[in-house]
């Protein structure tokens, strides 16, 4: 059997602030890329903000319109119920008339 011999590499101080310097600048890079999407996501909060006070606008007109739809509807049914009441009066005021009348002409067929 042959025997394996490793050799250990020792790390020297200049190559150790070599990749302690290449560390730093890809960490730097890490640190700039989540600053760029930091401000993204703060211009994308800012956006969100003026459609969510845009919605509420919206919100509140919309609940107005539908109050005033709703107080048109009830309006409309009183009118619609006054109306037929004042129908029906007129219906029976017009019986009553004709009623007369034909009790005019009988008479003024008995006067004759």
């Amino acid at each position: 059997m042959k025997k394996v011999t490793k050799k250990l590499q020792s790390t020297t101080a200049p190559a150790f602030e070599k990749h302690q310097d290449f560390m730093g600048q890809q960490f730097k890079k890490v640190f700039e890329k989540l600053d760029h999407h930091s401000k993204i996501l703060d211009q994308h909060s800012k956006i969100l903000d003026q459609h969510s006070k845009v919605l509420d606008q919206h919100s509140k007109a919309l609940d107005v319109i539908l109050k005033e739809m709703q107080e048109q509807t009830r309006e409309n049914r009183e009118h619609r119920m006054m109306m037929n009441d004042l129908n029906r009066t007129d219906m029976i005021e017009h019986r009553k008339i004709e009623g007369l009348e034909l009790r005019i002409e009988k008479l003024e067929e008995k006067i004759k």
